[in-house]
């Protein structure tokens, strides 16, 4: 497993989310507030990809990355 890949991606990905919090209590553009959110869920996503050991394209589509990462990650 690649641990600290892992943890950066969930790093970087609750700056997204932190960034969020900060534009919805400054009455932020929703669309930026959007774009925020989706890369927070796609940097997640690729480190649960990556805590399986899975390889994954690079890619931004949220329904292309959760397809691959049900796939991978065990239920």
């Amino acid at each position: 497993m690649k641990d600290d890949e892992v943890r950066e991606w969930i790093e970087v990905a609750t700056h997204d989310v932190d960034t969020v919090h900060l534009l919805i209590k400054e009455s932020g553009h929703p669309d930026i507030i959007i774009y925020h959110i989706h890369q927070a869920v796609e940097k997640l996503i690729k480190a649960a990809i990556l805590r399986c050991e899975a390889p994954f394209e690079k890619s931004h589509r949220l329904d292309k990355l959760l397809n691959h990462a049900i796939f991978f990650i065990p239920i």
